[in-house]
């Protein structure tokens, strides 16, 4: 018989059944790995995993934030020892605590979540909340050794804005150093109630900004050279850091115009989360100190767009520079302080005005920044100032406290 006649052979019963078995399996074996594909999908719907972001916010607002708030301190050590190091040397060790800290929370995470008893959630979320009220009372220090917050003269308003819907605001008038919303005490690190806070608020829809008014080619020197010193000293786990942030935004144009706005967000500040950088030209920064600037002025204009920011990416507060200047200077009489201010309130308040209109959420704080060095009078006339532009009532007014007369009046 030839080989193709054997090829045509009929398969034997056995055969056919052996063959039939092996495709059943076959497609039995396909059908178990897609309905368990798609009992993953609608596990992975139902229960999805969450991102690193979701599990720091879910473990600052529990009673498990202790160990997150403990690592950050004890690499904001590790900095300090190192700050000899040079910058790329900085920036290397910060790259890598970012990446151990984000393995850190997920193992924090994972314990958090095992800890936890499905029968019994309600009791736990009771006792959660007891354990805070309790042991967080236990664990701050005495009185004396609590962080107080930052020496500033600050006055308070609620305004209300708008014509037949009104919307509620809160304007503050505050002379202070602008690294005050930035620098931290390593010794206090761990009791700092503004810190926490700000932790707290990190992935929240009520982040703090704040507006930089700066020379375009003034990189490293001024504040951007003292903000990047304070970036080196803490460290930076959840975003890129000042200058890979600042050159990645740099590169995004061939060339920067007066009144162009850079956004940087930050986890490692006092209270800030997000700075506006506004760049200025040399000729538009100098024409700053003149008394005839207008609305059409770069940096006012700027101001128009990180209030347009504010309102869209979930800012709850935003400090701005009432006189666009850092510094109180010798020529900044009081008509001048008064003309420059009348122009920031007004324009600020069409601002609100106009971007409340265009969405429907929570009241917002402007916070009017005057230089630290602002005479007592100057910062008086603002606070009238404010209660006329803004027809507000009479301001809640706080003046810095002595703590050495603080303590003396409790003995």
């Amino acid at each position: 018989m030839s080989a193709a006649a054997k090829t045509h052979q009929p398969l034997s019963p056995r055969k056919i059944e052996l063959l039939a078995d092996s495709w059943h399996e076959y497609a039995t074996k396909l059908q178990t790995n897609e309905l368990s594909r798609h009992e993953a999908a609608r596990k992975s719907i139902e229960n999805p995993v969450p991102t690193f972001p979701e599990m720091y916010h879910e473990m600052m607002h529990s009673n498990n934030w202790r160990p997150l708030i403990a690592q950050e301190n004890k690499y904001a050590v590790i900095l300090n020892e190192r700050k000899g190091m040079g910058a790329s040397l900085l920036a290397k060790v910060q790259s890598t605590q970012r990446a151990e800290f984000q393995n850190f929370v997920r193992a924090e995470y994972a314990n958090m979540l095992a800890a936890r008893k499905p029968n019994k959630k309600q009791e736990m979320k009771k006792q959660e909340s007891q354990d805070f009220r309790e042991d967080d009372i236990d664990f701050l220090p005495d009185e004396g050794d609590l962080t107080m917050a930052p020496s500033r003269r600050e006055g308070s308003y609620t305004v209300h804005l708008g014509g037949q819907l009104k919307k509620v605001m809160n304007v503050r008038l505050i002379a202070a150093e602008t690294l005050s919303f930035m620098k931290r005490d390593l010794k206090t690190a761990f009791f700092d109630p503004l810190r926490l806070q700000t932790c707290m608020n990190l992935y929240a829809n009520n982040l703090q900004g704040m507006v930089l008014i700066l020379d375009e080619w003034d990189v490293w020197r001024g504040v951007w050279k003292d903000i990047s010193q304070i970036c080196a000293l803490w460290p930076e786990l959840h975003f890129d850091s000042l200058e890979d942030q600042l050159s990645h935004a740099r590169a995004l144009k061939e060339k920067w115009e007066s009144g162009d706005v850079l956004t940087t967000k930050h986890s490692n500040f006092l209270e800030v989360h997000v700075l506006f950088h506004v760049l200025l030209t040399g000729n538009k920064m100098d024409s700053l100190e003149s008394e005839d600037i207008n609305g059409r002025h770069p940096a006012i204009l700027a101001l128009r767009n990180v209030m347009r920011q504010v309102w869209d990416f979930d800012l709850s507060v935003i400090t701005l520079p009432l006189f666009l200047l850092r510094q109180y200077h010798g020529f900044m009489t009081s008509a001048w302080c008064q003309k420059r201010a009348e122009l920031v309130f007004k324009c600020v308040k069409g601002f609100m005005i106009e971007m409340s209109s265009l969405a429907d959420d929570e009241e917002k704080v402007v916070q009017f920044l005057l230089p630290d060095n602002t005479p007592e009078s100057i910062f008086q006339e603002m606070n009238e100032m404010v209660t006329t532009i803004f027809r507000s009532p009479n301001a809640t007014i706080r003046s810095p406290v002595n703590m050495s007369e603080r303590n003396g009046s409790k003995n």
